[in-house]
Order: C-alpha cells, then structure tokens, then sequence
C-alpha cells in the first residue's frame, strides 16, 4: 500500500474519489483528527469505528469527513470500470512509481476529468 505524500496528496486532493468512500474495514485512511497537526495513515480493522469522542464530541460522519480515504489498488481498478488487464494497461501509460499513484490517475481520467492528470502537486 502506498503511503507515500505524493498518494497522499493525489487522494486528499481527488473530491470525487473522497465522496465514493463508503468506510470498510481494510480500508486505509488519513486521520486528521485524533491527533491535531498531524496526518496518521491508518487502516480500518475488521469493525467500522465509531469516531466518537466525548473530550472533542466528533461523530462518524464527523470524522470520515474531515479525513480522507487512500483507495487500495483493488479498489482503484473496481473504480474504473476496467477489467484488471486494462487496468494494468492504463496505469503503465502514467509512469508512475507505484500502481496506486498510477492507478488513481486513470480514474480521474476515465470518471471525472477527462484531461487532466497529477502535475506539480495539483490535479491539472
């Protein structure tokens, strides 16, 4: 799994990708919260967490909204629409250094913005 800043970034940056995030367990996430002024890559276990603290009265929906989900690269291809094969095609064409990084600019690329792709830290 990529927890790289550059993923980071693409993910906290890609909107469209965070509003499909229906929380799972084995889903990673960047938490913003618990721990202010600073970004904790963490993963769901097998119970989706209720994110309920009295001392900071946050909800779940609270907390998933003010955090942002890292799709794995199973759940990037099940994005697309692509078989894996295609999939793989795709993300070869960005030369990204990991499947992650290319994966989620095929997604953006095939869902939401048909011209634009990840250049010098924005999605252009």
């Amino acid at each position: 799994m990529d927890k790289s800043e550059t993923y980071i970034k693409q993910c906290e940056k890609a909107e469209e990708i965070q509003c499909l995030w229906e929380c799972k367990g084995g889903d990673w996430y960047v938490d913003t919260i618990t721990f202010p002024g600073e970004r904790i890559v963490e993963i769901i276990g097998g119970h989706i967490p209720t994110w309920e603290y009295s001392e900071y009265d946050y909800s779940y929906k609270e907390h998933q909204r003010r955090s942002f989900w890292l799709p794995r690269q199973d759940q990037l291809q099940m994005l697309s629409g692509l078989r894996w094969q295609e999939f793989d095609k795709e993300c070869l064409k960005y030369g990204a250094p990991t499947k992650e990084q290319a994966g989620i600019q095929v997604v953006m690329k095939i869902l939401y913005h048909k011209n634009k792709v990840w250049r010098d830290g924005e999605w252009k």
